[in-house]
């Protein structure tokens, strides 16, 4: 569904004006309104971005090339929170363990300096508003890729035929999380704001069971009524 439809529902759904009316009013209460509806959406493409593993969402900044001594790295302008990081030289490739700023000098041995292969990074600090990476062990050469696998930045969505894979695949979603936003905005009702996000909140066990159904390397944990026998053995 695109843009035009899914607001046309949400207006509906919180008894609002119609779509043709806010699109095309002139006056500036109800111009501000339909750009706050648009701001719904985004919120509601957010929420389902942060709390669902959805693969056609993800994005890899690709060949991403070490400086000799040198540990941070800048990310995409869009990066906002890690999936992956791959490191490969020219005879091996390999998944990189994320560390903390918490944890940094305990998974690193205290030392931050060391220039080696890396095997751990971190998300730390900033250049230029844009999120660093810093690899340890420092990387001793120059030119070895690393991939970064990350959940983007969502942009807002404001022409009436535009959409995302969101908005695709789980229009339902953006649809209940929207009209939760929208009355919130709109209307000033949290009573309402309750019953519908938690309308859309509970979708999101179903989309992450069918993202991940799709991977055949997912091992399933075994039923809730195997695991109570299980546990029951083991504390007697």
């Amino acid at each position: 569904m695109n843009l035009q439809q899914i607001e046309t529902i949400v207006l509906a759904n919180v008894g609002a004006d119609r779509y043709s009316d806010l699109a095309s009013s002139t006056d500036d209460a109800k111009i501000a309104d339909f750009s706050i509806l648009h701001y719904c959406v985004l919120l509601a493409r957010n929420e389902i971005k942060l709390y669902t593993e959805i693969p056609a969402i993800l994005k890899r900044s690709s060949s991403n090339k070490t400086v000799a001594s040198q540990k941070a790295y800048n990310l995409p302008s869009d990066f906002d929170v890690p999936v992956r990081v791959r490191y490969r030289t020219s005879t091996n490739e390999w998944e990189l363990k994320q560390v903390y700023p918490h944890n940094l000098l305990q998974q690193v041995g205290g030392l931050t300096t060391t220039e080696g292969t890396p095997s751990l990074y971190m998300i730390f600090g900033s250049s230029s508003n844009r999120i660093q990476l810093e690899l340890y062990n420092i990387p001793e050469n120059s030119n070895e890729d690393f991939d970064i696998e990350y959940k983007p930045i969502l942009s807002l969505i404001t022409a009436t035929s535009e959409y995302d894979a969101i908005m695709s695949k789980y229009p339902h979603t953006v649809i209940k999380l929207a009209s939760a936003f929208a009355i919130a905005f709109l209307r000033k009702d949290m009573t309402q704001f309750d019953n519908w996000y938690v309308k859309g909140f509970a979708d999101f066990s179903l989309i992450n069971q069918r993202e991940i159904s799709a991977d055949s390397s997912y091992k399933e944990l075994p039923d809730a009524l195997t695991r109570a026998r299980r546990m029951a053995r083991a504390t007697k």
